[in-house]
């Protein structure tokens, strides 16, 4: 439901759709029955003109007759080709475009900048508003006139807490009313733009620099050392104390006759019985056995063989294990060393063998001798002639689940299997395993 200001004129874009939802063009006014109903009235013929626009929009102009009543404005289209519209609004005496800023000259209500509403009174509760301002308030009006005169404005007797900020004082404001000072003892004075000369004593704490001290500083105890550094002076004659540059001492030489280690042949206070175990019992006993290393010789020749060795053995050996065992490639095989048992069963079969193999393993086995059982051999080719064909006559060599697949062309399949048995064999049987599917069909198979 939309918002309209009384007697107003405007044009409302409307959608006319089919059963399916999708818009409807071409359609010409002739073709529309338009009826209105106001503020809840029975509906009437509505005297309007629609024009179409395009992909299914056609526009409705309404005029000050149309919104001319408050209230609820009922609008009903309906043509022979589309869905009935129905359209409604609320007709108002004033809408939110009379309440706007900027202030417009004509509005009912008007807003400045800082969202306030502008006003232009001449009276205020009936009193009237004066061309300068003033406004009179007589006392029969007033539940109390005491604080309230004509010639010094109003007189506040009192004010609540936090009433007054600091942003409602005026810098100036307090300037010789009096010695702020009174009764402010225990405070002290923070300088923020510095103090000049000072003769009296200062009994508090002092921050800051200080430019000179003319007179005597009696310093008791401070704790606070931050800043302070101390100096000390030191002899010129460094060289002759052997000190260095950098500060060192430089100790003189100290010659030593004699052994370079010299015999120690007593030490106070150490014996055997002050230790854990005689010394002596910590050598090899007579049991131990040097390692035997005349093998290898004192310049180390036989040492460098062996690691030879070592690194050669190395690079035959893989880098590194495949699942904790050495994966190599075998380029011989010794004779016989492959058997029976180390052939997993099925190891070998029509996957691991190329088709040219097993037709050159089938025709090399000899006929059966008479009373010998018969050879088994598989297909090695297939003809169609009629039907439709899906994979190869190898898909029938075992049994996996991957058929060979025969469809019919009009209700007709016609094609052979060829089976190689050697020049001199003789076929004894077919054994055939397929799905048939069909309905009421025939399906004759034979062999020669």
């Amino acid at each position: 439901m939309y918002p309209l200001k009384q007697s107003s004129a405007l044009t409302v874009p409307f959608f006319a759709h089919d059963v399916n939802g999708d818009g409807v063009t071409g359609l010409v006014d002739a073709g529309f029955t338009k009826r209105i109903s106001k503020n809840g009235a029975a509906f009437g013929d509505m005297t309007v003109t629609i024009t179409g626009m395009e992909n299914g929009w056609y526009s409705l102009p309404l005029s000050t007759a149309h919104t001319d009543t408050l209230g609820i404005l009922t609008i009903s289209i309906s043509h022979g080709s589309a869905k009935r519209v129905n359209i409604q609004f609320r007709v108002h005496a004033r809408i939110n475009d009379d309440y706007a800023y900027p202030a417009v000259s004509g509005r009912s209500s008007a807003i400045d900048a800082s969202g306030r509403h502008l006003a232009d009174v001449d009276t205020i509760k009936s009193q009237a508003v004066t061309a300068s301002g003033g406004i009179t308030f007589p006392a029969a009006t007033l539940a109390s006139t005491v604080n309230i005169t004509a010639a010094s404005g109003i007189a506040v007797s009192s004010l609540g807490a936090n009433v007054i900020t600091a942003a409602s004082i005026n810098a100036a404001a307090l300037n010789g009313k009096g010695d702020w000072n009174i009764g402010k003892t225990g405070y002290s004075l923070l300088a923020t733009t510095g103090l000049g000369n000072q003769t009296a004593n200062i009994t508090g704490n002092l921050s800051g620099s200080v430019g000179s001290v003319t007179a005597g500083v009696t310093v008791t105890t401070n704790n606070d050392k931050t800043g302070y550094s101390l100096t000390q002076a030191f002899p010129t004659n460094f060289a002759s104390l052997s000190i260095t540059a950098a500060g060192l001492v430089t100790l003189a030489p100290v010659t030593h006759t004699g052994a370079v280690i010299p015999t120690v042949s007593a030490v106070t206070g150490l014996n055997a019985a002050n230790l854990d175990a005689a010394v002596s019992t910590r050598l090899p006993t007579s049991s131990y056995v040097a390692p035997d290393n005349a093998g290898i010789a004192a310049n180390g020749t036989a040492i460098a063989g062996v690691q030879a060795d070592t690194d050669d053995i190395q690079t035959r050996l893989p880098a590194a294990l495949v699942g904790g065992r050495m994966d190599s490639s075998v380029g011989a095989v010794a004779a016989n060393a492959i058997t029976a048992a180390a052939i997993a069963t099925d190891a070998v079969d029509a996957d691991a063998l190329a088709t040219d193999a097993v037709n050159e393993i089938v025709n090399a086995i000899p006929n059966a001798p008479a009373g010998a059982s018969a050879i088994n051999v598989r297909a090695d080719g297939f003809v169609l002639t009629t039907g439709v064909e899906t994979g190869t006559f190898a898909d029938t060599h075992t049994l996996n689940g991957v058929f060979h697949q025969l469809d019919d062309t009009l209700d007709v399949i016609d094609g052979y299997y060829t089976f190689n048995v050697g020049l001199d064999g003789v076929p004894v049987g077919v054994s055939f395993s397929a799905n048939v599917q069909s309905t009421n069909d025939t399906i004759t198979v034979s062999g020669w």
